[in-house]
């Protein structure tokens, strides 16, 4: 649906949907001839786009901006109106003969890209008179290449082999590309992994793209194929993550990774790996470049490091496995397997769904607050329910080539995935669930265990509710042991962010709760989040305010001996961007860097 303003023709006075996104349009300003191949949409510009258009749809206002562009339009002037607003869209065909004495030299101008054929026949029939050739002109009844009548119906199924190219898939190929599609959904089986999940372009349409279609740059294969041009674009996707930290520091100043500087997160990543082997933590991965992981909503999210047991595939590749199977767990709302099983037969992927039935869950079905992941693993994990779980999946999973389960196994028995892989004779692989997900309970379990064999103490139950600062000393104040402080000359605050009561939101403002820190939040609390649940969220990049040493401050003054590690940072978005778990380590390793080396003021 097309809204206009409905009004002589004005800045934002019409909003058009287009495939995956919508358009706001337009400004309109008269460039001088000299400068219509240096053209670039200004600040001001956008401003105006936005602020009209939320007179037409007031939901812009919480409307995430994808990009803009501009472009020159050659339009015949009757007036000095130096908008151009009044000067017509229409064509305009001249005979140069008859108004400017110059027999031979015709013009046509005007117009825009759905009317080039019109023009084009209007202008071939002017030279055609001139030339007195009398034959009819056949351009408005020859169809484009990819337009025949057959192109407008979607065969039920695509094949090549084996493979079958799910409705999504087939349909932005015919959408695009018409009867020249089975071109697209034809070739090697590599050839239907996606390139961009948003707009469901394949890396068999971009080889079609570049052999079949003269597409030789980016620009050109974005305008053949849509690549890029959906709604995911927060950035450019990141392959090589230490190449990205310049780009970043320019674009997110505020980040962690900005604030501690390129040299150090360069420094402390190979330790950050190091660190986790020495946990007895294994991982896949590496820190030279990024490998897709498979999210609960069917989607890849780039990744650093993954635990051998989720499902991963590396960038540019397809997915191992051509037929699996996602298992869900029967009143286990945390994981819907279906919602994943569509996501992959939208990229070309056999996928099927189907639900586990094990009376041995009755119990903990009966109450939904506790049929969580961690409790769910404690029952499967039993040795007296292995058999019923094999004899399950071994009779839903007899035509898949893969079993991809909830994270739901191996929390007391690390080796519970290889087991039940090597008795079932196929792949099985996990897929974490809502938080707290079981890998990162197995991690954090792997992590205390290396603190405390190097003589840390965690005290769980307690909590810090307050802390005086001192000049020398700080004094922690706990519920536990109410007025006893707990002493020390260097404090490291890593109580999270909102959702561990890190940072509290109140009506008009956030605070950190313990030492009351300077954070980082917008002033107005209507900016503080957008009505899209699944739209990055504005809240998630408030957090305390520190400098490059993570020292964090009070009244905008650096407070000496305290640091500040994690989600209880400002600056970047732990969901968003991926990076939750690498700024809470990296971080870490930073402060403890700079506590060993004596720095204390």
């Amino acid at each position: 649906m097309v809204i206009n303003r409905c009004r002589k023709p004005a800045d934002a006075d019409i909003l058009v949907p287009g495939d995956t996104i919508s358009l706001i349009g337009t400004t309109s300003t008269r460039v001088d001839y000299d400068q219509i191949d240096n053209m670039s949409v200004t600040p001001q510009e956008v401003e105006i786009l936005m602020r009209e258009g939320a007179k037409l749809a007031p939901m812009m206002t919480q409307t995430r901006i994808l990009r803009a562009y501009a472009g020159v339009r050659p339009l015949v002037a009757s007036d000095n109106d130096p908008s151009g607003r009044s000067v017509s869209r229409g064509i305009v065909l001249l005979d140069h003969a008859g108004r400017d004495g110059l027999e031979g030299f015709v013009t046509i101008t005007g117009g825009k890209l759905m009317t080039y054929r019109l023009m084009a026949e209007w202008v071939t029939d002017k030279v055609c008179e001139k030339l007195r050739h009398s034959a009819r002109c056949t351009t408005a009844e020859r169809p484009l290449p990819g337009s025949s009548s057959a192109s407008t119906q979607q065969p039920a199924a695509a094949t090549s082999g084996t493979r079958v190219f799910s409705a999504p898939l087939r349909g932005s190929a015919i959408y695009r590309h018409g009867d020249r599609a089975t071109r697209v959904l034809s070739g090697e089986y590599a050839d239907s992994s996606l390139v961009c999940e948003c707009e469901a372009v394949t890396a068999g349409e971009v080889r079609y793209a570049v052999e079949a279609l003269k597409v030789n740059n980016l620009i050109d294969l974005r305008r053949r194929t849509r690549v890029g041009m959906g709604t995911c674009q927060d950035g450019e996707p990141v392959h090589h993550p230490l190449e990205a930290l310049s780009a970043l520091a320019s674009q997110a100043p505020e980040h962690p990774y900005s604030l501690m500087g390129e040299a150090a997160v360069r420094r402390w990543v190979p330790e950050a790996e190091a660190l986790l082997a020495r946990c007895g933590a294994t991982m896949t991965g590496s820190h030279q470049q990024n490998h897709l992981r498979l999210t609960p909503l069917g989607k890849y999210r780039p990744c650093w490091l993954s635990p051998p047991e989720i499902v991963t595939r590396e960038q540019g590749k397809p997915l191992a496995w051509r037929a699996p199977l996602i298992v869900g767990i029967e009143g286990f709302l945390d994981f819907q397997a279906s919602i994943v099983a569509d996501a992959l037969q939208a990229q070309g992927i056999a996928a099927k769904s189907a639900d586990l039935h094990l009376p041995a869950l009755d119990r903990l079905r009966g109450n939904p607050s506790e049929f969580r992941a961690v409790n769910i693993a404690r029952v499967l994990d039993l040795p007296e329910n292995a058999s019923a779980l094999l004899a399950e999946l071994t009779r839903l999973s007899a035509h898949h080539d893969v079993v991809i389960l909830p994270a739901c196994l191996g929390l007391d028995t690390p080796d519970a995935v290889a087991m039940l892989q090597s008795a079932l004779g196929k792949p099985v692989s996990l897929l974490p669930t809502l938080p707290p997900s079981l890998p990162g309970v197995r991690l954090h379990q792997a992590m205390v265990r290396r603190f405390r064999q190097l003589g840390g103490m965690v005290m769980p139950g307690d909590k810090v509710e307050r802390a005086v600062l001192g000049a020398t000393e700080k004094a922690l104040y706990t519920r536990n042991h109410v007025d006893i402080p707990l002493r020390a000359q260097q404090v490291v605050l890593a109580s999270g962010s909102f959702f561990n009561n890190g940072l509290v939101a109140e009506y008009d403002r956030v605070v950190e709760p313990v030492f009351g820190f300077d954070v980082h939040y917008a002033a107005l609390r209507s900016d503080w989040s957008r009505e899209q649940v699944l739209a990055p969220q504005p809240y998630r990049l408030f957090g305390v305010k520190t400098d490059e040493k993570l020292r964090p401050r009070i009244k905008g003054v650096t407070v000496p001996g305290v640091y500040a590690i994690g989600a209880v940072l400002a600056g970047f978005d732990p969901l968003a961007q991926g990076c939750g778990a690498g700024v809470s380590l990296l971080s870490t390793l930073s402060v403890a860097d700079t506590l060993l080396q004596g720095e204390v003021a």
